[in-house]
This record gives structure tokens, C-alpha cells and sequence, in this order.
């Protein structure tokens, strides 16, 4: 996990769908939720959708690899904790997230980001 950003998850059951609301050490809140998969998506059994909200021109970089840039990025991936990060400006926002099988964990990183 990435130093400094331990993660806590607080889940609240909103009609059917979790919110995760994930902190980091510090305890800012993080824009991080477990939703169900869209209709019609391709997404084989036993994987998980990681989708990120990201500015227009900022990179995506899960698990230290670029996947792609803002403003949406969607991947496919296996379930468990993945390194998520984002860099604007020459910034970088780092993330663990959480990927569960059969579900989608929409993340929301287009805000302005606190220090």
C-alpha cells in the first residue's frame, strides 16, 4: 500500500447500491463508491470494473502502469486492493482502491485535491 494512505472504508447502503465512503489516514473523505455492474457492459465473471472520473488532461495509472486519461477511464480488472493514481500538472494523486468481484467502484478524482 502507498505510504501515508491507509485506507478505513465505511459502507452505507443507499437504495441497493454501497457507498464506500473511504478516508485516508488523515481522514479526508474520499469520492469512492461499490455500485452494480451497467447493464449490457462486458465484464467476465470473477472480475471487477474500476472507473475513474478524472480531469480532461489528467493521466490514470493503476498499478504503476498508465491506462489512460481523464476524463473517464474504465478497466477491467481482477478483485482485491489496487494502487490507483493520477497526475495532473506534474502532481500526483495516489489511491488504494478496492475491487470486488461482479461489482463496479466508481472513483471520483476530477475535484480540486486537498493536501
Amino acid at each position: 500500500s502507498t505510504p501515508g494512505k491507509e485506507i478505513r472504508e465505511k459502507p452505507a447502503v443507499v437504495e441497493g447500491r454501497e457507498k464506500v465512503r473511504q478516508e485516508d489516514r488523515s481522514g479526508v473523505e474520499l469520492g469512492v463508491e461499490d455500485l452494480p455492474l451497467p447493464s449490457g457492459g462486458e465484464v467476465p465473471e470473477g472480475q471487477g470494473l474500476l472507473e475513474v472520473m478524472a480531469g480532461q488532461r489528467d493521466e490514470v495509472l493503476v498499478d504503476h502502469r498508465e491506462v489512460g486519461r481523464g476524463p473517464e477511464v474504465q478497466l477491467v480488472l481482477a478483485p482485491g486492493v489496487h494502487e490507483l493514481c493520477v497526475r495532473r500538472k506534474g502532481e500526483e494523486q495516489p489511491l488504494t482502491v478496492m475491487v470486488r468481484a461482479g461489482r463496479r467502484t466508481k472513483v471520483d478524482m476530477r475535484g480540486p485535491w486537498r493536501r
